[in-house]
């Protein structure tokens, strides 16, 4: 939701009274750009790490261990707010920002939300690959004539 949202406020902190869509393009540029350079190196580390080792009981809140998901999920969201931190202040001080450094301050905040926001995409990649590669290993805890009977059983259904 907040890619699709950031392609808009991108378009609102151009700072250009035409509606240029040149930031807009940046952001989907470097989101996808991020991925693809990116990408192999996380699924490397995705792959070296253990992955997500378990669910602790249940006392007030579900514990995940950190591991590569909860490290995956941390960095995202920690990256996510400190984007949404960044747009929100922008405009916010929109008038006081516009003047300082002849313009250089608004596009060094937009380089920084740019920025946040595709190493949080790289990030979301990351949990995207560790819940799609190991949900079916962890619903049957580790158990090869479980999995391989969950594994018939989905493959049968598709």
């Amino acid at each position: 939701m907040w890619w699709f949202a950031g392609g808009i406020f991108m378009k609102d902190l151009s700072g250009v009274s035409n509606d240029s869509l040149l930031l807009t393009g940046g952001f989907t540029l470097a989101l996808s750009g991020f991925v693809v350079l990116f990408g192999s190196h996380v699924g490397r580390w995705v792959d070296k790490s253990p992955r997500l080792k378990g669910l602790e009981r249940m006392l007030l809140t579900i514990c995940i261990y950190i591991s590569a998901a909860g490290t995956a999920l941390v960095t995202q969201n920690l990256l996510l707010v400190i984007c949404v931190t960044l747009v929100g202040l922008t405009f916010y001080f929109w008038e006081d920002i516009l003047p300082v450094w002849h313009g250089w301050l608004l596009i060094s905040i937009q380089t920084a939300i740019v920025l946040t926001a595709a190493f949080s995409q790289v990030a979301s990649v990351a949990l995207q690959i560790i819940l799609q590669k190991d949900w079916i290993i962890i619903l049957c805890g580790g158990d090869l004539n479980k999995l391989a009977s969950r594994n018939k059983t989905l493959t049968n259904q598709a």
